[in-house]
């Protein structure tokens, strides 16, 4: 697999795209696996149900390790052109992460080598899922989009513990706490509306990102989705 940087560009091989029923399956299913040793644990998910199996033999897995040495860079990248407004959010306490669904279709859209994707939700993983150079960061978001055809494209971003709150991450903590200080795990339990949010507030557009083609990180594992990390790092203030 290669991973492009910004200008950025696509890895792996093309296959053509499989539709995907709802989004937030692998999250509907979330009681029936885990991230522990046992038998619900990652390394098991390929066999917790037939059509995760893509979880231990797919050629396309996400999360990996971005190598800084090993990056291509590709000029011909467009930039990340994204148009978001705000809109009303419901922030879900999975277990596993946090997700906060916008409203409706009209949050806002992305659009990546012509194709249009909507945004849907961002959802927060501690410590990050993704590595840099075998490095974990402190948290990483992703903010996920579907197109028409029910392709994926993610954008995630990664955050570090630093003095200054990140201004996304503020305005969904003004109502709630979000997130235990000491363990900056979700501290939410069921459901809670958060008002209006701001996506463009994340400020994921530009061409400084990494891309390549992967698949969701949890269950079912549906793979074809066009993942963008940014490089910038954001702060989180505990």
């Amino acid at each position: 697999m290669i991973i492009a940087q910004a200008g950025i560009a696509k890895s792996i091989d093309c296959f053509q795209a499989k539709s995907i029923d709802h989004i937030l399956f692998s999250f509907l299913l979330a009681e029936e696996y885990d991230y522990s040793n046992g038998t619900r644990g990652q390394a098991n998910w390929g066999n917790l149900r037939q059509e995760w199996r893509a979880c231990s033999s797919g050629r396309m897995q996400s999360p990996v390790d971005i190598q800084s040495e090993e990056l291509q860079p590709v000029c011909s990248l467009k930039l990340l052109q994204t148009r978001y407004k705000p809109t009303n959010a419901t922030l879900t306490n999975l277990d596993h992460d946090i997700a906060l669904e916008f409203g409706d279709s009209s949050s806002g859209s992305l659009i990546i080598d012509g194709t249009l994707y909507r945004v849907s939700e961002y959802h927060i993983h501690a410590p990050s899922e993704h590595t840099v150079n075998g490095k974990h960061l402190a948290v990483e978001g992703h903010l996920v989009h579907r197109s028409e055809d029910n392709r994926l494209a993610v954008v995630a971003v990664m955050y570090t513990i630093g003095s200054e709150d990140d201004p996304f991450i503020d305005q969904v903590n003004r109502d709630l706490v979000f997130f235990k200080v000491e363990h900056f795990l979700p501290e939410l339990s069921g459901e809670q509306d958060v008002q209006v949010v701001d996506p463009s507030l994340l400020n994921v557009g530009g061409k400084r990102f990494f891309r390549y083609v992967g698949s969701l990180t949890s269950p079912p594992c549906t793979e074809q989705v066009t993942w963008s990390v940014l490089r910038r790092v954001n702060k989180l203030f505990p």
